[in-house]
């Protein structure tokens, strides 16, 4: 195995033992949403302006989905989620 697969690997097992911490799994709907609301222009969305950014391409996923994984991420504080969803993009690249 070469450095690039073990920082790879290392990576998807940090991302697993926190969100496992926290009792939690980022699921593709979860990393959606987050990508969604870290990437928008505007910085203070509301649920329905997440929802709205999130339909345009996701069409699957319902408000109802978008509350309750906003309110997960702040019970996990926003910062740590982001952190997460960083080590996802270094794990799947």
């Amino acid at each position: 195995m070469d450095k690039n697969n073990r920082s790879t690997s290392n990576n998807g097992k940090i991302k697993k033992n926190v969100l496992k911490d926290k009792n939690t799994k980022l699921t593709t709907q979860r990393q959606i949403i987050l990508q969604t609301f870290i990437g928008a222009e505007e910085k203070h969305l509301s649920a329905e302006d997440v929802y709205i950014l999130v339909k345009k391409n996701n069409p699957d996923i319902g408000l109802a989905t978008i509350y309750r994984t906003l309110d997960l991420f702040t019970e996990l504080d926003l910062s740590e989620a982001v952190w997460i969803l960083v080590m996802v993009v270094i794990a799947m690249n």
